[in-house]
């Protein structure tokens, strides 16, 4: 009967160089705390991480490290693997770990919730790889009651109380073999960033006219870089020719991509609207472009916020007779629980358009069914947020989820991020092929395994890349060392 004996937590992280540049984050550094959980079968390793910027990744892996040892090693035991990975064992330990008093009086955002999270993601993970399966699948086939322990209702029930999600979870069973089995055909639809804000136009014309000829149904360009430093009037005049040379590459397709833009909460509620309100008038008065949807307008973790920039759009919208042109509103990616979802999705003021949750900066895979659920009953679109290492091969794990249950959304796409971050680097790499994730088959868990070769290259201080003579000062700057328990 296999049981954890021990495990490892490391950094690793690739030398800024401008990719992934977004209106909040000029110079982001794409790193990660990793978790590998050790048992005593060989080669049966539970893997997960906590994804960073850069500076942080120390504190990150530090707390990680400390975290794992709390729950794993001190205060609480996991149940041997055979235990765990049946019934409601899993989801009960990691409810468990979220309620933990003193855990939850250090936040319920931030490193604590993150760490908790990546080891709720490392023992799906393990269970997964136990079964002989996919995380995705491993989740789809259990019952409805065994998903609805994952969740802890306290604080959302007003919203969707437990007997809601056993009813929604017992209705998508019918159909689920086949659909488990048409996503290794075609897995979930999604859609890649053409326009980092340090692009330039050639080059994201360029991107656009490639990633059309590669069929991707979406692309994204990054919005309101100049803002912070030069003003409203100067973001928009640089952004509306810019997107207008987007829209102009594509208008001519036999199949329209659709073009996103993100902001990176740039703005203040009002400054959203007002800017979203101007460029979504000039781009149809431009030739009836239509932006598919507006990324992360304002404070990520303020409901009230989004809710805001959306009912002030449509007001300026309505007094000047082009309510047609109203743009979604899509954010997540940094909301920490289901209770903040809760609140952006009640209706109580309104609700966003498009949800996307992160596979990790929530706390872990309860807290990811807990809002594929809510979204479900808003009748929002769900389209994880990834990116960055590791994030695209774990998240394609929640929208397969879903879509095993419920089928998928028309329009709703999971975000792909390109840069040399998956082959090579992970033992079961993120892969699209015509606009849509390919799904590894067999005992591969979540696909966030490193290869050997992506943690002699990457990982901090010694990977090879991080001894290159350029990199040297920022490696030194975000090492640390971690004993780990192995």
């Amino acid at each position: 009967m296999p049981r954890i004996t021990g495990f490892n937590v490391f950094p690793i992280a690739v030398p800024p160089d401008g990719f992934g540049s977004d209106p909040r984050n000029p110079n982001p550094i794409y790193s990660a705390a990793v978790l590998e959980l050790l048992t005593d079968t060989p080669g049966l390793i539970g893997d997960s991480f906590v994804f960073t910027l850069g500076q942080g990744l120390c504190e990150q892996a530090v707390f990680l490290d400390h975290t794992v040892r709390h729950f794993l090693f001190s205060e609480y035991t996991a149940p041997p693997l055979e235990q765990l990975a049946e019934g409601p064992e899993l989801g009960n330990f990691c409810r468990q770990m979220l309620a933990d008093s003193h855990y939850n009086w250090l936040g319920g955002a931030g490193v604590s919730r993150m760490a908790i999270g990546a080891i709720a993601n490392a023992l799906w993970d393990l269970c997964a790889k136990f079964r002989g399966t996919t995380g995705w699948q491993y989740l789809a086939e259990k019952t409805p009651e065994d998903l609805a322990a994952f969740i802890d209702f306290t604080h959302i029930q007003d919203f969707l109380s437990r007997e809601e999600a056993l009813e929604m979870l017992r209705r998508a069973q019918a159909g689920k073999v086949q659909r488990i089995e048409a996503l290794y055909q075609q897995g979930p639809a999604a859609y890649n960033t053409a326009g980092w804000s340090a692009v330039p136009d050639e080059m994201l014309v360029a991107k656009t006219r490639d990633m059309l000829q590669k069929s991707w149904p979406q692309i994204k360009v990054k919005a309101g870089a100049k803002y912070p430093t030069e003003g409203l009037e100067a973001a928009l005049a640089f952004d509306f020719p810019r997107l207008k040379k987007v829209f102009e590459t594509i208008s001519h397709a036999a199949s329209q991509m659709k073009v996103a833009i993100d902001s990176n909460a740039i703005f203040d509620p009002a400054t959203a609207a007002e800017y979203i309100t101007r460029l979504a008038v000039a781009l149809d008065d431009a030739g009836g472009h239509r932006i598919a949807w507006f990324e992360e307008p304002t404070h990520a973790a303020s409901a009230l916020g989004h809710l805001q920039v959306k009912r002030a759009m449509h007001e300026r919208l309505r007094a000047m007779g082009r309510e047609h042109i109203a743009v979604p509103i899509a954010t997540g990616e940094h909301c920490p629980a289901p209770v903040i979802f809760k609140d952006m999705l009640s209706g109580a003021l309104g609700r966003i358009d498009i949800v996307q949750a992160d596979y990790s900066r929530v706390g872990g895979v309860g807290d990811l069914i807990a809002i594929t659920l809510m979204a479900r009953k808003a009748g929002a679109l769900i389209c994880p947020h990834a990116g960055g290492i590791g994030l695209c091969e774990g998240v394609v794990n929640v929208q397969a989820f879903h879509e095993a249950l419920f089928g998928p959304q028309a329009g709703a796409v999971v975000e792909f991020v390109e840069g040399g971050l998956h082959e090579g680097v992970y033992q079961f790499p993120a892969r699209v092929k015509e606009g849509h994730y390919v799904l590894h088959r067999g005992p591969v868990g979540n696909a966030t395994a490193l290869t050997d070769l992506g943690k002699n290259t990457y990982r901090l201080p010694a990977g090879s890349i991080w001894r290159k003579p350029e990199n040297h000062a920022w490696g030194h700057r975000l090492t640390v060392s971690t004993k780990g328990n192995s």
